[in-house]
């Protein structure tokens, strides 16, 4: 069996189709990309959300649809729910994250908070309204709350939180937006800190610093303010929680009867602008558009967004290592919002639907598509059970080991590398070293009884982990062992395992599973690397 084994592996690296035994890494990894959660918030009495909604749902991670409101009397009012919506959401693999606001604020809104059994009671209204309508989580916007009512809040979410996270629900929250802690005022009920622990991810309405009841004009959200409220965010909640709040809106201001101000979209911008006799421009201060003229004897100014202002916030999301936006509202923006959020994007971004082929595969879970010589790898040497979901589309990646260009794609365990100069033959396809990206060669062991030995690397082969890597494509797939076995904290789950690495994997033996076919399961090394990229969660 050894001289076997010995064999094999000599061919392979004479072959050079291992090749990373015998060059070091050339490159480090690419440095961590912005922010992937890209969250839209769907209003149900707007005609335009919907329509917009439908035409970019597959450009969200997430959806929000305001179909809830928390009545004075504690009751949630469930009449603007639209099951056809859910079921839509549903089909499209996004994360259905339904939001609830409170109608009754300051002193009527502190006596639905009041007492422990009222925030209980409300807890379990929610628990039950995610549950039965199999939501991934709940957003509670509440606002207009008392600031000495910050610590009813905050005891509130964590109630909340207890009990959707052993339910594997999501505990979201918009919180007002402020560059310190301040404990009066609109933001002064919102305590980051406390509130940190009993959140998933926060959203910043990072928009309203000029707002429509206030008597001067101006942005809406002036990037350098922007920066610091979401710095201190970031601070408070953890970067990898705190979502910006993208305004798509504006304010046009009558500054000749005074407030309030009236929303614009993004297209009223350049159909004021065209307005006789009006002014306008861009302030590269605040990163944002603004025009100026009079209709009917009075006079007006208005702040917008377009595609460069927007770009120019969500730049912060990358600059700051956030979560990613959120943005307010669906059916405000035109097509220059959704250019500067392609400029986001990264292989690892979920791409539309597309319809099954005996040559393709779109997997909803993950929203990528698996095709070709790629398809028929993943599903001759394992599929689903041995390399997982596909995390990215196909894309072209520079070895860190011979330092030539491949077209790749990442799966959760596993890279796949298409060699053209191999097609047709057993070799087109060929895993990455990803075992060896997170895992040095180990310095050789002795030889043990009851285990083949390696020479080539020094590293011996035994037990489950041999009847796996016999039955799962051998050398060819996972390569030559490269440690012995050991015992390691893994980090997807935090709990201690026996694992031995190869050159393009880490198995895990699972005790509890013996006898079954996950005894023994590839670690997730493809989601572990695109997570330090950041392109994942």
């Amino acid at each position: 069996m050894r001289a076997r084994w010995s064999r094999l592996a000599g061919l392979a690296l004479v072959a050079a189709l291992v090749g990373g035994l015998l060059q070091p890494p050339m490159a480090a990894r690419p440095a961590r990309a912005a922010g992937q959660i890209r969250w839209g918030y769907y209003v149900t009495y707007a005609g335009d959300s919907l329509t917009s909604l439908r035409a970019h749902v597959d450009s969200l991670t997430h959806v929000s649809p305001f179909y809830y409101t928390l009545g004075a009397g504690g009751a949630i009012d469930l009449k603007e729910e639209q099951p056809e919506t859910t079921r839509f959401l549903r089909s499209r693999g996004v994360a259905i994250v339904p939001m609830i606001k409170n109608s009754a604020t300051y002193d009527a809104f502190h006596a639905l908070l009041d007492s422990p059994e009222e925030r209980d009671r409300l807890v379990a209204d929610l628990v039950r309204l995610v549950e039965t309508r199999d939501y991934d989580g709940i957003h509670i916007d509440f606002e207009g709350v008392n600031a000495a009512d910050r610590p009813l809040l905050t005891d509130f979410m964590h109630r909340l939180h207890a009990q959707l996270r052993p339910r594997g629900k999501l505990t979201t929250m918009a919180v007002a937006a402020k560059a310190r802690d301040v404990t009066t005022g609109w933001a002064g009920a919102y305590d980051y800190a406390a509130l940190a622990p009993a959140l998933d991810l926060a959203v910043v309405m990072a928009y309203d610093f000029h707002w429509s009841s206030g008597p001067t004009p101006g942005p809406v959200a002036p990037v350098p303010w922007q920066r610091g409220v979401l710095a201190f965010a970031a601070a408070q909640f953890g970067a990898d929680k705190t979502l910006l709040g993208l305004p798509f809106y504006g304010l046009d201001w009558n500054t000749t009867t005074g407030p309030p101000a009236r929303s614009v979209r993004m297209a009223d911008g350049p159909a004021l602008l065209r307005k006789p006799g009006a002014t306008g421009g861009y302030s590269t201060a605040d990163e944002a558009n603004w025009v100026r003229w009079t209709e009917d004897g009075e006079a007006h100014e208005a702040w917008y967004e377009d595609e460069r202002s927007l770009a120019a916030k969500l730049a912060l999301v990358a600059d700051l290592g956030l979560a990613g936006f959120a943005t307010w509202r669906l059916g405000h923006e035109d097509e220059g919002a959704w250019a500067a959020i392609r400029r986001l994007d990264t292989p690892a971004t979920r791409v539309p639907p597309v319809p099954d082929t005996a040559d393709r595969a779109y997997f909803a879970q993950t929203g990528h598509t698996v095709s070709g010589p790629f398809l028929r790898y993943w599903a001759r040497y394992g599929g689903l059970e041995q390399f997982g979901l596909p995390r990215t589309e196909v894309f072209e990646e520079r070895s860190p080991y011979d330092g030539r260009p491949y077209q790749v794609q990442y799966f959760e365990r596993a890279r796949f590398e298409y060699h053209p100069e191999h097609a047709g033959t057993e070799y087109e396809v060929l895993l990455g070293l990803l075992g060896r990206d997170f895992h040095p060669i180990d310095p050789p062991a002795p030889p043990l009884p009851d285990a083949d030995y390696f020479p080539q690397t020094g590293h011996n082969l035994g037990g489950p982990f041999r009847d796996y890597w016999l039955a799962h494509g051998g050398l060819f797939v996972s390569g030559l062992p490269i440690s012995e076995e050991l015992i390691e904290i893994s980090p997807d789950d935090g709990q201690p395992y026996r694992v031995q690495y190869f050159e393009r994997a880490r198995y895990e033996l699972h005790p509890e599973h013996a006898g079954t076919p996950y005894e023994v399961l590839l670690g997730l090394l493809g989601n572990r690397l695109l997570r330090e990229r950041g392109w994942i969660r």
